[in-house]
């Protein structure tokens, strides 16, 4: 299994097209829906993922987009996280894996402004349009969107004129940081 964007804005370059805010848009248009009364929906929450690192970074040290991940080994997320336990049935579930946006600033992956801190690698998927960072010394991966991806999906908003977005959660968000984004993405 490989680590996929978060939420992204695009999917036609990709090998992985399992549906993006473009071809979404684009089939719901297709079929008659008013693009006026579309809402995009857009998260402010990544998912961690265990990589290895000789998968997590190429022969150079940069970042890989997309990939393998052990999904025996589970990441715990933020602070606001669900903790490994068993179901009702009394099988084991992992943790959840979420980061909240401002709980990969609580966590070290971002800066208190929403960049990246040195000690993480970091790449932006040109496809998709959306960020992942890495921590080489926890082996943890996260797909999420940033300042970056929101703003771009505020233009597409825009572009498209679509009705509006929806985040899910504001909570998540941190000072504003996403929400600006994609306001001003919206405004272009």
């Amino acid at each position: 299994m490989s680590v996929g964007p978060n939420a992204p804005l695009n999917d036609s370059c990709s090998i992985f097209q399992a549906g993006s805010a473009v071809s979404a848009v684009n089939a719901w248009t297709s079929a008659g829906f008013p693009a006026d009364q579309i809402i995009l929906g857009v998260p402010a929450y990544g998912h961690g993922y265990h990589v290895d690192p000789a998968d997590a970074l190429d022969a150079l040290g940069n970042l890989r987009v997309n990939p393998p991940f052990d999904r025996n080994q589970q990441p715990h997320g933020d602070s606001q996280d669900g903790e490994a336990g068993e179901d009702q049935c009394g099988n084991p579930v992992p943790p959840g894996g979420l980061f909240n946006f401002w709980g990969m600033i609580d966590e070290g992956y971002l800066s208190d402004n929403g960049s990246v801190v040195e000690r993480v690698d970091y790449v932006f998927d040109e496809c998709s349009l959306t960020p992942y960072v890495y921590d080489p010394s926890s082996e943890v991966l996260v797909s999420f969107d940033d300042a970056e991806s929101f703003r771009l999906k505020g233009e597409f908003i825009s572009n498209t004129g679509l009705a509006g977005f929806s985040m899910w959660h504001v909570l998540g968000d941190h000072e504003d940081i996403l929400l600006d984004a994609i306001t001003e993405g919206m405004s272009r």
